[in-house]
């Protein structure tokens, strides 16, 4: 202790930092205002507790409420039931259990409204609430699938089919089948939705070839005309043109049998003329290759006759025609018949 003492105005003894020393009746003062501080915050946390608990009252006793208006088919005073709940639940304070307890309260009354916007066929609006609920849990069945037919409902009730609307409803009901996969109506919505998305893109790929055939120079279809039956093909064989020109080699009644005296070949009677192009299809390889032999001199007709027809020279030149070389006009005819 200090020899000397330093005083203040009042005769208090002065500390080392230059503050009185504490007196016994401040020090009661003090300690009462600390306990009066503490009974007026429990006061205030107990008033917050009972507000907090007659808003989850009031939210509770709403959406009962809206409950009884659904099934009585009230919708409009179901959704009014269930929004003013939703309102009752904006602020129950920053307590965790409170929070935890509101969201899943939430919850239960964005599906109970989503629900019931379905039935009022405000799709728009039921997607917001299915959100909602998903933002607090996004695996939830009913949201997903709620969701998925607002969105089926968007698609269909559009002037043109909303391909992306559809996709959007098939992703939900995918996933509300990866979390549930027994839900038969998620199921039974998903087949019936993928049917109508192949059905829309048949219908969109026949409109387009319709339109471009127009483009193109296709004939516009004209009311009536669609149900006629299609016109026949045209035939395979078709009369030939340039008859007056020069007689190659002509066929009549010409048949070819194999080495074993078994015909290959029968009653052929045909023309060639100069200038002509001909193709032969179809039929047995053994066939085509002994026809090719025939027209070229390497086989001789067992049945008929196979005439080649020398060409006349013009005027001014020597009477005598030089014979055809058969081999020659028919070598490369030969090989084509035999690789048709």
């Amino acid at each position: 202790m200090p020899l000397i003492e330093e005083l203040d105005e009042d005769g208090n003894v002065v500390d080392e930092d230059g503050c009185a020393e504490e007196t016994q009746e401040e020090r009661e003062e003090r300690d009462e205002g600390k306990r009066r501080w503490r009974e007026k915050l429990s006061a205030m946390e107990k008033e917050e507790k009972e507000r907090v608990e007659i808003q989850f009252s009031a939210a509770e006793e709403q959406r009962n409420a809206g409950n009884e208006r659904l099934a009585q088919s009230d919708i409009e005073g179901a959704c009014e039931s269930y929004e003013q709940a939703l309102s009752e639940l904006t602020m129950v304070g920053n307590e965790p259990e409170n929070r935890t307890r509101a969201e899943k309260a939430n919850t239960a009354l964005h599906l109970n409204l989503a629900l019931a916007l379905l039935k009022l066929q405000k799709y728009e609006d039921v997607k917001f609430q299915c959100s909602s609920a998903l933002l607090v849990d996004d695996k939830n069945v009913k949201a997903l699938y709620r969701r998925g037919l607002a969105q089926a409902a968007l698609a269909r009730n559009a002037a043109l089919f909303q391909e992306a609307e559809a996709q959007a409803a098939c992703s939900d009901f995918e996933a509300a089948l990866a979390a549930e996969p027994a839900n038969v109506e998620a199921q039974r919505e998903l087949a019936k939705l993928r049917a109508e998305l192949r059905a829309h893109e048949r219908d969109l790929a026949k409109k387009q070839k319709e339109t471009w055939s127009q483009v193109f120079g296709g004939k516009t279809v004209i009311e009536g005309e669609e149900d006629l039956p299609p016109p026949p093909p045209p035939p395979t064989m078709r009369p030939c043109k340039n008859t007056n020109l020069h007689l190659v080699v002509s066929a009549e009644g010409a048949g070819v049998v194999d080495g074993q005296g078994r015909p290959v070949l029968s009653d052929l009677s045909m023309e060639l003329r100069q200038s002509w192009c001909v193709g032969l299809t179809g039929g047995e390889p053994a066939a085509r290759s002994a026809l090719g032999r025939l027209l070229s001199g390497q086989a001789k007709a067992a049945t008929g006759r196979v005439v080649v027809h020398p060409k006349e020279p013009k005027p001014g030149r020597r009477k005598d025609p030089e014979p055809i070389d058969s081999s020659i006009l028919f070598g490369g005819g030969a090989l084509f018949f035999a690789l048709i």
